[in-house]
């Protein structure tokens, strides 16, 4: 039988294992005033969830924080056409922040013009280095379903890189603009 202090120690170490590559992962997709809260509601709700976390607790965090985030798009949204409604003056849009670290202006710019999902699926195994079946977990869909979205975003990626000049803009597959998607 668990006790509090089990738990305690159980998510004390959760917490060291994890928070830096899920605080590096949120500061990538959020501004920096943002993450330290996403970050804590992500951890809040690992230890709500303690005992019921995989034992490769890394993709359910990485999910949560992405559940999160698409909550606080969603919400700085509505707050954007409100304030449309109210004023008539569009809000402005942010970069993504995940994109805006990549230190190659035409692959930042490539980045930027894949379509959300494409762009989220290279990042997670690419950049954050997770495997098929942990990235599909974050995104909420299937292995088969990453492996195709990874390779039509690698010949999108290698098409927009080798003709800089081809602006094909992200499909109708784009996440909501706000805290930072185009």
């Amino acid at each position: 039988m668990r006790t509090d202090d089990d738990d305690r120690e159980c998510f004390t170490l959760l917490y060291r294992r994890c928070y830096a590559q899920v605080l590096g992962y949120v500061l990538r997709r959020v501004p920096r005033d943002r993450a330290p809260d996403v970050v804590a509601e992500t951890f809040t709700a690992a230890w709500r969830e303690l005992p019921n976390l995989p034992a490769e607790p890394l993709p359910w965090l990485y999910r949560a924080a992405a559940l999160r985030i698409s909550n606080e798009r969603r919400t700085t949204s509505r707050q954007a056409r409100l304030a449309v409604r109210l004023t008539g003056l569009a809000a402005p849009v942010g970069p993504d922040h995940a994109v805006a670290l990549v230190e190659s202006a035409p692959l930042r710019e490539a980045l930027r013009q894949l379509p959300y999902t494409d762009r989220e699926a290279l990042l997670l195994v690419c950049w954050e280095d997770l495997d098929h079946a942990s990235a599909a977990y974050v995104l909420g869909c299937s292995v088969p379903a990453l492996k195709v979205r990874l390779h039509r975003s690698r010949k999108r990626l290698s098409r927009l890189l080798s003709h800089p000049e081809d602006t094909e803009s992200a499909s109708n597959d784009v996440a909501p603009t706000v805290i930072g998607l185009d």
